[in-house]
């Protein structure tokens, strides 16, 4: 068998059309082309056409997972429930290894990253909570956790109380109130206690 066309697709500049002895065999992406060496008059035989579906199958997988990238920061357990809806699991997991090595899934990173984001209207359990539906695992969730800063979480909550506090609330009421929204908000009862003292 041999290559006898590589067209370029009208709608997509990116895909070419091969034909295999003057027949279309598949559309596939010009990277995946160039990765296995193809040319017109390239003989190829039927391991080589196999090939050609699995390196196909890869690629649509890593550029769903770009897609994914693009639109923001995905943890590995995020991308294996995106992609596992129409890709094969030995592409997912080819794709996540080849992004970890580019650096662009790393969950240690993530959590860091969520936390130094979220910290200013968070405490510590709700984001604890939020890096656990994302798949980290527990001792990268504590190690991002370790670097909040108390006097921070306190201020953080402190500013929530200014935002909502009321001179008409009772004792009581300011304690039920705010110190709900606080515990909702996950922040701890020392820190809770500490933001409703009067300043």
């Amino acid at each position: 068998m041999k290559v006898t066309s590589l067209e370029p697709q009208k709608k997509r500049k990116n895909r070419l059309n091969l034909y295999i002895d003057g027949e279309f065999k598949v559309g596939i992406d010009a990277g995946t082309a160039a990765s296995l060496g193809l040319f017109v008059d390239k003989e190829i035989d039927e391991s080589a056409l196999n090939e050609i579906g699995d390196e196909e199958s890869y690629q649509l997988c890593l550029d769903k997972a770009f897609l994914l990238l693009s639109i923001r920061m995905q943890t590995e357990h995020e991308l294996w429930e995106k992609l596992g809806k129409k890709s094969l699991r030995k592409d997912i997991g080819r794709t996540i290894a080849r992004l970890k090595e580019l650096g662009y899934v790393d969950d240690a990173k993530f959590a860091k990253l969520w936390v130094e984001s979220r910290s200013n209207s968070r405490g510590s359990q709700v984001l604890r909570t939020e890096l656990i539906k994302r798949g980290i695992k527990r001792e990268v969730i504590d190690e991002a956790l370790s670097t909040l800063d108390p006097d921070k979480q306190l201020e953080a909550a402190r500013d929530i109380v200014r935002s909502k506090d009321k001179p008409e609330f009772s004792k009581d009421e300011r304690f039920k109130k705010l110190g709900g929204l606080l515990a909702r908000r996950g922040f701890s009862y020392d820190i809770i206690k500490k933001a409703l003292e009067k300043e």
